[in-house]
């Protein structure tokens, strides 16, 4: 599976064409893609752990290793990892990346953290300098971000912990208008269980 603006794949169950107004007030003139991840499975807060001090649990592990897998196997593999700084999310990030042999850089970003007030047009901003980049972080967050990306008031698929989201980024051309392009959604569950890289 190549990545190309504007794919759609049978992972997938939408193709949705965010709105112009977005991408318009960002200076974008090469196509790129970008994935959304969840973090994976971590630390209940039952335990009354510091919510910035969870970290993944053998099932979390094991989500993350299946999404690189999938990645992998899928020809989906990011030129660069952006993480929140969170234990749970840089764990996942770096289980993801262990997953190939020339695993990518990894940049913790302290507005990916819960809260942190990381905006749509930093994220297309920063995601537009890589053909693919892998963003991990936390919900609702990641929710908003895509609500704010599309241009609706509430984003209304779940995403589910480790669970994958593709974007497309389609630069304005003489026939239409910058746009951003939701190539598809697919929870954990739905990847195939392979063994981890030794």
């Amino acid at each position: 599976m190549q990545v190309t603006p504007g794919m759609t794949t049978t992972v997938g169950a939408a193709h949705v064409i965010g709105p112009p107004v977005l991408t318009e007030t960002v200076s974008l003139l090469q196509p790129f893609s970008l994935l959304i991840m969840r973090h994976a499975t971590a630390d209940p807060r039952e335990l009354m752990i510091e919510d910035a001090d969870r970290c993944l649990i053998e099932k979390g592990r094991q989500q993350a290793i299946r999404a690189g897998q999938f990645l992998l196997r899928h020809a989906l593999w990011p030129d660069h990892i952006f993480s929140s700084p969170y234990p749970r999310a840089l764990q996942t990030a770096q289980l993801v990346a262990r997953q190939h042999e020339l695993a990518p850089k990894i940049d913790e970003i302290e507005a990916l953290a819960p809260e942190g007030g990381w905006t749509a047009a930093n994220l297309l901003q920063k995601a537009s300098s890589y053909s693919l980049s892998l963003w991990v972080g936390h919900e609702p967050d990641l929710s908003q971000l895509l609500a704010e990306l599309f241009g609706v008031p509430e984003w209304h698929v779940p995403l589910k912990k480790a669970s994958l989201t593709m974007l497309s980024f389609v630069p304005a051309s003489e026939q239409s208008p910058a746009r951003l392009l939701l190539d598809w959604h697919i929870p954990v569950r739905l990847m195939p269980k392979v063994p981890e890289r030794d």
